[in-house]
């Protein structure tokens, strides 16, 4: 997250506590906030890029074929998705994750050098779960980046296997 002060200090100045909920305003209404986006947009495309170039087509994909079975992905123990996708990302360069919250998961791909987290490609999912013969292109194998949470609101259960906290009673 940037902050006013994080942006101050790319233009210079300094604000004072009272003017920091006015500056806040000021930027919303403005173009800058609209710029600002466009750059975060495109600096997040290209490190996906680089992500993808940096993958390795598998060797043997039948080795992964439906290994991760038709059951719920929450349910899955974590000591297979932690084997499983340390499989995968000695094959293939690719750092897998899963995500749970309450009794539902989903899979995540993990930037290890910024700690952005991406969706994983829809044909790679289901090639996961037995549902595609093979994984698909790896330029699809690594989705849209994740916006509903970040890699530091996780808590690790283990080897590739994280979860997110439950909210606050009350809130949604």
């Amino acid at each position: 997250m940037v902050s006013v002060a994080d942006l101050l200090a790319l233009v210079g100045g300094t604000l004072t506590r009272a003017e920091l909920p006015r500056a806040r305003a000021a930027i919303r209404k403005s173009s800058v906030g609209d710029t600002f986006s466009e750059v975060v947009f495109a600096v997040i495309t290209a490190r996906r890029h680089e992500l993808v170039t940096g993958l390795r087509e598998f060797f043997d994909p039948g080795l992964f074929t439906g290994r991760l079975g038709r059951g719920a992905l929450a349910e899955v123990p974590g000591d297979h998705i932690g084997r499983l996708f340390g499989d995968i990302e000695i094959a293939s360069g690719l750092s897998l994750m899963r995500v749970c919250c309450g009794d539902a998961a989903r899979l995540c791909v993990l930037d290890r050098k910024t700690d952005r987290l991406f969706d994983l490609g829809e044909i790679f999912d289901a090639w996961l779960h037995g549902d595609a013969p093979l994984p698909g292109p790896v330029t699809r194998w690594i989705g849209e980046a994740v916006d509903d949470f970040t890699y530091d609101e996780l808590t690790r259960l283990g080897p590739h296997d994280y979860r997110l906290p439950a909210p606050a009673p009350g809130r949604v």
